[in-house]
């Protein structure tokens, strides 16, 4: 009689146990549920495709990789990825689209035609970043191998930063001076326009933001980004 009490008890146990795992159970799948949803609220119309985008963060250590030999890594680099098999394209950035690290600057028209600074994001890539991670060019060019050191400073900018200092007029070939370290200041000829995007959070609206090559500081750790042409092809790299 004491057994089949305790066996009784111990069935119980068991399916009272079996009931929680269950419910268990059933709470993670809606909290996974939950944050899927979540995120996909968070992704705004405007962010970048970037559904076939693999990213690879490098450190290049300054003590064996001065600034030329960075350059020269950087563009090797990118031309070795970009011809592997199942590679659209590649680019390497300072920060890229939701670092945990970015950058703002006071930065002015150089003309004089506008006296207030705009504070604006900045980041440094090498040609091809923006078809790479899915910024779309609205106007102008992008940035070309020809844009090293001892040939004229150049930038890209979003609308909202175009907007912002010169309002309904066209900003390419005008001249920015951009803050970038303490006691420094540098000139930037505008040579292209991108459309505008959340870039270093999802949260807050479009900033604005502007883009620099490689020209006069090599990244010190930076992100090479690598679209795919399939997302198959990841398996292969």
């Amino acid at each position: 009689m004491a057994a089949s009490s305790r066996s009784e008890r111990s069935a119980g146990f068991r399916k009272g146990l079996v009931a929680c795992q269950i419910a268990f159970s059933v709470l993670l799948l809606a909290a996974a549920g939950l944050f899927v949803r979540t995120l996909t609220d968070l992704r705004p119309a405007d962010y970048p495709a970037s559904e076939r985008v693999l990213l690879f963060m490098m450190k290049p250590q300054p003590e064996l990789y001065p600034p030329p030999q960075v350059r020269l890594l950087t563009a090797e680099l990118v031309r070795r990825v970009s011809a592997i098999p199942g590679v659209q394209s590649a680019a390497i950035a300072e920060g890229g689209p939701l670092a945990s690290r970015h950058w703002t600057s006071p930065v002015q028209v150089a003309d004089g035609s506008r006296h207030e600074p705009v504070l604006t994001g900045w980041d440094d890539v090498t040609p091809g970043f923006f078809k790479t991670v899915g910024l779309r060019f609205l106007d102008g060019r992008d940035f070309v191998a020809s844009d090293t050191p001892g040939a004229p400073h150049v930038a890209i900018v979003n609308e909202k930063l175009a907007r912002e200092l010169f309002g309904n007029g066209n900003p390419l070939g005008r001249v920015i001076e951009l803050h970038r370290r303490a006691n420094e200041s540098n000139r930037y000829e505008i040579v292209g326009v991108v459309g505008d995007s959340h870039y270093q959070d999802l949260r807050a609206n479009s900033d604005p933001m502007l883009w620099l090559t490689f020209h006069d500081y090599p990244p010190y750790m930076s992100a090479l980004h690598v679209r795919l042409s399939t997302l198959r092809t990841a398996d292969a790299i």
